[in-house]
């Protein structure tokens, strides 16, 4: 199990990302390579997650529902 520090729901998630990208060091934990399943009804919570998650480096692919996530 993984897990992240996820920001409270944000008007500008991407501004967020965009200083918490920038203050990164070498030594920040990066997910490259990693691929990362996110199964969530609210798209909100599917796009903010998603968007930290990319932001260090992993691949994020993002379902609605459990059915949905064992089609992928």
């Amino acid at each position: 199990t993984v897990s992240f520090p996820v920001p409270p729901v944000l008007a500008e998630p991407s501004a967020w990302l965009k200083r918490r990208v920038g203050s990164m060091s070498a030594t920040s934990t990066r997910l490259d390579g990693l691929t990362v399943l996110i199964v969530d009804d609210e798209a909100d919570a599917r796009e903010a997650i998603g968007q930290v998650l990319e932001a260090y480096g992993a691949r994020v692919l993002k379902a609605f529902s459990g059915a949905e996530a064992l089609v992928m």
